[in-house]
């Protein structure tokens, strides 16, 4: 593989003209001439090496290896390419459409040049239906239960539940879960540690409880086992679709194994006080705007505390026996019953030391 990578690197015409198109992109842009390449690399060419990615692994997204043969793209190279985005629960259909159009434009571009042979095909990639409505989040009781369900699964039931399980716990994407390896755990002060390398080749550093990584290592490790979770893309997007069924989620709440990320975080976000920097953390962002779409796709439509503050009693909860107050948190979602417990805990500690 290395032998062949460097002669394609010493064969760069396709890659020059990769180049010659970028700077054609530059020269369309009325942005000020500073800014023109920055924008040119941060919007074009990630989508462009995704995609080469996915329909020619071998180059490892890397454009300067491409050959005139692996720009010889079919209409099922797009399918292929669009499915596996779809599969990844990362992208939504308008963000997927824009990768396409980039991918269609460079081509587009090196069949003009004589490189490319054919676009004909270009009318039958669909373009996906698109939405301004993002994938839904579960509350931690929904997903809990989806992790108990997941037991019942014929194939991997197991698996399947501490993978739920450890995504709620982490917020990983998808993607970094698949890869993680048991190298990537460490024991630190009572806790584990776990460091990996997310999307963007952005690394990240989690923390689990130790009984928790026990029960994983008796679960899943096996003599033989490199990877934590011995699992496929194709295997968890069916055990979504039918845990889905089981628990009669509407498809309008577009649930998919992403929304576990969002559980976790919404999670976080609200155990840590509403506070928006501990949701951002938990997500491993490096945008805020980013972390407040995640937060932000949940249901407030509740009158807010100005507009409860002239009939709202701060003190009610004082002022009611114990009866009633544990009816009404037996009446309230899963995860506030969770947190409300979690503060219990942490007053016993503190009490105990």
């Amino acid at each position: 593989m290395l032998a062949n990578n460097i002669v394609k690197l010493n064969n760069t015409e396709v890659y020059d003209q990769i180049l010659r198109y970028f700077k054609k992109i530059e020269d369309r842009t009325d942005k000020p001439e500073e800014e023109k390449e920055h924008h040119t690399k941060k919007s074009y060419m990630p989508k462009i090496e995704k995609f080469f990615s996915i329909v020619r692994p071998d180059c490892k997204g890397d454009l300067r290896f491409l050959t005139r043969k692996d720009v010889q793209i079919t209409l099922e190279d797009f399918e292929d390419f669009i499915e596996e985005m779809r599969q990844s629960d990362t992208y939504v259909n308008k963000t997927i459409n824009l990768y396409v159009t980039a991918a269609r434009g460079l081509l587009d571009y090196l069949h003009s040049k004589k490189i490319v042979k054919d676009i004909s095909y270009f009318s039958q990639i669909e373009r996906l239906p698109e939405s301004n409505k993002s994938h839904g989040v579960l509350s931690v009781e929904e997903a809990l239960k989806m992790a108990e369900l997941a037991l019942e699964e014929r194939e991997k039931g197991e698996i399947k539940r501490m993978l739920i399980l450890f995504s709620i716990d982490t917020c990983i994407r998808k993607g970094a879960l698949l890869k993680l390896k048991w190298s990537n755990f460490r024991e630190e002060n009572g806790v584990v540690i776990i460091e990996g390398v997310d999307k963007g080749n952005k690394e990240f550093r989690k923390t689990i409880a130790k009984w928790f990584y026990d029960e994983m290592v008796s679960v899943l490790k096996t003599d033989n086992s490199e990877y934590v979770f011995n699992i496929n893309n194709k295997g968890i997007q069916g055990m979504m679709n039918r845990l889905k069924e089981k628990m009669n989620i509407s498809e309008d709440r577009q649930i998919v194994f992403h929304s576990l990320r969002k559980t976790g975080a919404s999670f976080t976000y609200r155990l840590q006080g509403n506070d928006i920097m501990a949701a951002k953390k938990a997500l491993n962002h490096s945008n805020i705007n980013s972390t407040m779409r995640y937060i932000g796709d949940r249901d407030h439509g509740a009158c807010g505390a100005v507009s409860l503050g002239k009939d709202y009693d701060k003190d009610a909860y004082k002022k009611i026996n114990h009866e009633e107050l544990l009816k009404i948190i037996d009446e309230m979602p899963g995860d506030y019953k969770l947190y409300i417990n979690m503060k219990i805990q942490e007053l016993n500690q503190n009490v105990s030391k």
